[in-house]
């Protein structure tokens, strides 16, 4: 009965289901499922007999519907870490979902941690939206951290995966949520009901409440705003307006209208009158301008911090999640893979034995080039083989660069440098002959020591 809920997304639950049994990163088309779910079942060395498939299938759907349907959970805090994690009505992390409740189910994930995983999606998904960073990869995105979760320390390697992509910090979430517009998210609702209800044990009833603006959206006609607001009350206003510092829930949305602030105070259901928490500043004012605004958005940013938190995952594990993955990154190609003269080869070589003198030093082929990293995952050059040169690009800045023979160039004054990868480089030199390497290796050396500084 469970696997025909899921049905009701049969081809999203199949698609994540193979992707999780197969451990890959690209979503199947949607006219292939059927097709991939064969090919699946054909060579699959974990799944002997229909009977065990049927199983596990099973077992999944209904992870996969108790995401759906967060209801059907037993547990009050785990339906209300689900139907956060929820946000939006997006599936699209679904199948870490029926990672982590595989974790969970199998004892290898405590039942705090699973809370505390489902609460660390959330705020992932919450952060980034407010950062305005792009989603289109996400479904990719949760795959990889699905894929990365081990049974020896779920919890842990979950942290460090989502922390790995991407992961806004406090300050950049802070500064955010405080400062955009945030009325123009499709979250908005949302984020000022958690700031209303989170962690309360009587929670506001919000569903009955809509999103105000305690500084009206028009008061062009209203003088008390304008005189409030000072001389350059169009300035204040257009920049604070839909600020998280100005919005608040209320069920007089109507009566408020484009009121004078003392008037949406003192009315029948005024802020006065207001039961609503997030009304509680707004009560306690005598005026309502841009410095109030501020202190109430700064307020709320710091309160969103603790609702939505950081992953807190141990640094050095992240580091050495990065080194690892760069190192099986360097040993899937090397610069013999690359196309070019046997004398630019000659040339590419001789550099690269010079580097690998400077210390420990990861090679990864991008595209065309060879990138180089040092053992803290930092990136310090970039060598790309030309038609009869080696053109290296260093990151740092032209002007602290140390390059007494005059052999490098500013970056940032090339307007088309074709296969680079790092773009952000602000040193490029073309070495021309051997003679020129041990000059073009200090310049190396001091970006590979500011790397690793």
């Amino acid at each position: 009965m469970l696997f025909l809920e899921a049905g009701s997304a049969p081809d999203s639950f199949l698609r994540d289901y193979i992707a999780l049994k197969k451990k890959t990163t690209i979503q199947t088309r949607a006219d292939n499922i059927y097709v991939e779910f064969k090919d699946f079942w054909r060579s699959s060395s974990e799944v002997k007999h229909l009977d065990t498939l049927l199983e596990d299938m099973v077992r999944f759907a209904r992870y996969y519907v108790f995401f759906l349907r967060p209801e059907r959970i037993d547990s009050k805090p785990l339906v209300t870490a689900m139907q956060q994690v929820h946000l939006g009505g997006s599936s699209t992390h679904v199948l870490l979902i029926m990672r982590l409740y595989e974790c969970y189910e199998k004892s290898v994930l405590s039942y705090d941690d699973f809370i505390r995983s489902l609460n660390l999606i959330a705020s992932y998904l919450v952060r980034r939206t407010v950062l305005g960073l792009q989603t289109r990869s996400y479904w990719s995105v949760f795959a990889r951290i699905a894929h990365s979760i081990s049974d020896e320390s779920s919890f842990e390697s979950f942290q460090v995966a989502l922390a790995r992509q991407n992961f806004p910090s406090d300050e950049s979430f802070m500064q955010e949520i405080r400062d955009r517009d945030l009325y123009g998210l499709r979250i908005c609702w949302y984020i000022l009901t958690q700031l209303e209800n989170a962690g309360q044990g009587e929670p506001s009833p919000t569903h009955e409440y809509s999103i105000e603006h305690i500084m009206p959206d028009s008061i062009d006609d209203v003088p008390e705003w304008q005189e409030m607001l000072g001389d350059k009350w169009e300035n204040v206003h257009q920049a604070w307006l839909h600020r998280l510092g100005n919005l608040t829930l209320t069920a007089y949305n109507s009566a408020y209208s484009n009121r004078s602030f003392n008037e949406k105070k003192t009315i029948e259901g005024g802020f006065n009158q207001s039961a609503v928490r997030l009304n509680e500043y707004v009560r306690n004012q005598t005026q309502w301008t841009e410095s109030e605004m501020e202190e109430r958005g700064r307020i709320l940013a710091k309160r969103a911090v603790e609702i939505w938190p950081h992953h807190q995952a141990d640094e050095k594990l992240i580091l050495d999640e990065e080194i690892q993955e760069l190192r099986a990154r360097a040993d899937e190609r090397n610069s013999d893979s690359l196309e070019m003269s046997d004398s630019v080869r000659e040339l590419l070589h001789a550099i690269r034995d010079s580097i690998r003198e400077m210390g420990d030093a990861i090679a990864i082929i991008e595209n065309k080039s060879v990138c180089y990293y040092n053992n803290s995952a930092k990136f310090f050059a970039e060598i790309l083989p030309m038609a009869y040169y080696v053109r290296l690009l260093i990151p740092l800045d032209f002007d602290e660069i140390h390059d007494p023979e005059g052999l490098s160039d500013d970056a940032t004054t090339w307007h088309f440098l074709p296969n680079v990868t790092h773009r952000d480089c602000g040193v490029l030199i073309d070495i021309q002959e051997k003679q020129q390497i041990a000059a073009v290796m200090q310049m190396v050396r001091q970006a590979f020591s500011m790397a690793e500084s």
